[in-house]
């Protein structure tokens, strides 16, 4: 529905959900290779999707906020922030968020702050940043199955601990290195790091 895609997120049944720059939400089905566009969802610019229970979406859109995207009714329900203010604070006022399912009960939802989402209790938990001033519009970069999660922001890998709600500082690239991706050589555990400014390892 839009060349541009800006947004990605693969669900368990194999459907490749896909968030355009203003053409909305589209499904793929790999089995199939057919696409689906959710015509209601036309105009909007989705800059993040993922999971949000298995069979409701929670997608960002821009300008607008963030939603559970029902895909069976094709509606929107708004999903807001703590509150009205920090919801205003983090949607609002000049930042994006963005969202990702870290495992069955636990979202990460990044913006002007970074908070945790509890899907059981429904409660949020700021994160905090230790010996390292806080950042904003964070990107989950890398996650693997062991439990291992880094966001990134510019040249800087932060390592994310989900108990104690709490980021560090992981590794720093030279300025001007901002990282784009992140990925794990399985038999020698060696990170190669994509950035700006060529490759690391």
């Amino acid at each position: 529905s839009e060349r541009a895609v800006i947004s990605l997120f693969e669900a368990t049944d194999g459907t490749v959900w896909i968030g355009t720059d203003g053409g909305g939400i589209n499904a793929f089905n790999p089995q199939t290779e057919q696409f689906t566009h959710h015509l209601n969802t036309y105009n909007d610019k989705v800059t993040s999707i993922t999971d949000f229970n298995g069979r409701s979406l929670l997608v960002s859109l821009y300008g607008k906020g963030l939603f559970i995207y029902d895909p069976q009714r094709r509606q929107y329900t708004p999903f807001q922030i703590i509150n009205p203010s920090t919801d205003y604070d983090e949607c609002h006022s000049g930042f994006t968020p963005f969202v990702y399912k870290l495992n069955a009960n636990t979202l990460l939802i990044t913006s002007k702050h970074s908070y945790l989402y509890d899907l059981q209790s429904h409660k949020f938990s700021k994160l905090n940043f230790k010996d390292t001033p806080e950042k904003s519009a964070l990107q989950l970069t890398y996650k693997d199955t062991q439990g291992n999660i880094l966001l990134s922001k510019d040249h800087i890998l932060y390592r994310l601990e989900v108990a104690k709600k709490q980021l560090s500082v992981y590794l720093v690239l030279p300025q001007g290195s901002n990282i784009s991706a992140v990925c794990k050589d399985k038999p020698e555990g060696i990170l190669w790091i994509a950035t700006s400014n060529g490759l690391y390892r």
